[in-house]
């Protein structure tokens, strides 16, 4: 056996340099740094209900025994893979309350965080159903309430307290307040004023189609993302009086209407795919637009990272992303 091996290695030299290169890579690292490439959380037997307290739990190290989030893909693979999810908060009014009943009697859980500024649901709510469904367990549960109408850093000392981990509270307000500050350093360079289309691609796989939307002024992107910067969004010249709109998005066939807008930059949020086709095709039926379009003048189409209020850590790094693709 011993010379089979013999013979395999002479064979494989390369093989066997690059084995020996990342074993000694692996195993020159100190034990603790070995260790900390993998984030350890710990795990609370409680119910969280609301993307953004689920959000400053996992940032403190936390991971609840289940959450209920308005939409599951906000909420990060990490914390999907080591807790149940049990709907949206909606759903738990509607007919996923079956779900929050057997959660807490198989954990036996006693104790239910509830973010008390939800955007889409009532919290009055969602709390006469849980106490509805809890109340025929014979579970003794408490409700407690995170306040985020004062801002994050509040939100953020209200979490800390319930969870006894104060001082990281502040140590994860201290790290998110330098990076707001850095990035607020770089607002200068955007022109104010400067136009902004955001459009939404959609591409179906199954198909070869795709699909366009565009963001509503006043959503997600420009409370957080425009608004701060100084841009503005002109989409309203792509709507109609039949056109109807949908969290905060409507369907367009066609980028036409990019004349009139006059957008200094297009923002691509999805597929980017999907808008880039659209906007080839717009070139060749109307060349034109190269010289009327000033975003396609200069070629100032960006693939951008949404960002909703979920994930709210996550803000500072989707903001300077924005900041450098908007700047002059």
């Amino acid at each position: 056996m011993k010379n089979l091996v013999k013979r395999a290695i002479r064979k494989q030299p390369a093989f066997c340099l690059l084995t020996s290169i990342v074993l000694l890579l692996a195993f020159s690292l100190p034990l603790g740094a070995r260790e900390s490439a993998t984030p350890k959380f710990e795990k609370i037997n409680v119910i969280m209900i609301g993307g953004r307290l689920i959000d400053v739990t996992y940032h403190l190290g936390f991971i609840p025994e289940a959450i209920s989030a308005c939409c599951s893909s906000y909420v990060g693979n990490e914390i999907k893979a080591q807790t149940h999810h049990i709907g949206c908060p909606g759903k738990l009014i509607q007919n996923q309350a079956d779900k929050l009943e057997k959660i807490s009697k198989k954990s036996g859980i006693n104790q239910i965080f509830l973010e008390k500024n939800l955007k889409s649901c009532s919290v009055d709510n969602i709390s006469k159903t849980i106490s509805k469904v809890l109340n025929q367990t014979d579970n003794h549960y408490t409700i407690k309430y995170v306040d985020f109408s004062q801002g994050l850093e509040s939100a953020t000392r209200q979490v800390a307290k319930l969870l006894g981990c104060r001082e990281n509270g502040e140590t994860l307000i201290r790290s998110y307040r330098k990076k707001i500050t850095g990035i607020k350093k770089e607002l200068p360079q955007i022109s104010r004023g400067k136009k902004v289309i955001i459009v939404h691609g959609i591409y179906q796989k199954t198909t070869g189609k795709t699909f366009l939307m565009v963001e509503a002024p006043g959503g997600y992107s420009d409370e957080f993302m425009l608004k701060p910067l100084g841009c503005v969004n002109v989409a309203d010249v792509f709507k109609s009086e039949k056109t109807k709109t949908r969290h905060g998005r409507f369907m367009i066939r066609n980028l036409d209407a990019l004349a009139e807008a006059q957008p200094d930059a297009i923002v691509m949020l999805g597929d980017a795919f999907a808008v880039q086709k659209a906007i080839e095709k717009n070139i060749k039926k109307n060349p034109n637009l190269f010289q009327k379009v000033p975003a396609i003048k200069k070629m100032a189409f960006y693939s951008l990272p949404a960002y909703t209020d979920f994930s709210i850590f996550e803000y500072p790094a989707v903001l300077k992303q924005w900041v450098e693709a908007l700047a002059d």
